[in-house]
């Protein structure tokens, strides 16, 4: 594969710094030790940090917006849910819920999503959110979905 002559690589800190959100799309036995990271990355103070992961984070099992809140403060953390796959979003569309405690993140993230052709709805109540998607997957589990 040739790779464009225009293409530059950076570091993911300097993306980091410049973004308005960095979406966190990683295990949630995983999350801990990213966001540890993070920080050190050079992220921005106003970044909004957004937890797609499905589960809750070792070792004490809380919610990834309850760790990341702890990290970076409520007022620039969400999350976003959904049934939806990513395979179901390009084929056949799916919904997602964005979620923050804070309306206008909730509002501008829910935007991104809408501005793209994804139905998106909002919620104040992200460990709601969260919950219901580590439900889903442990009900598809039991069910033998894999």
């Amino acid at each position: 594969m040739e790779l464009p002559a225009q293409l530059r690589i950076e570091p993911a800190s300097a993306g980091v710094a410049r973004a308005d959100y960095v979406f966190l799309a990683v295990p949630s036995h995983g999350l801990g030790e990213v966001i540890s990271t993070l920080g050190d990355a050079g992220l921005g103070r106003r970044t909004a940090v957004v937890s797609v992961a499905k589960g809750l984070v070792p070792p004490d099992g809380l919610p990834p917006t309850i760790v990341l809140s702890e990290r970076f403060g409520t007022g620039r953390v969400a999350c976003v849910g959904g049934p939806a796959h990513a395979q179901e979003m390009v084929h056949a569309g799916a919904a997602l819920v964005a979620a923050s405690t804070d309306e206008e993140l909730t509002r501008t993230l829910a935007q991104v999503f809408i501005r793209a052709g994804v139905v998106c709805e909002q919620s104040n109540d992200p460990l709601g959110v969260e919950l219901a998607g580590a439900a889903k997957n442990a009900a598809a589990l039991a069910a033998g979905a894999t």
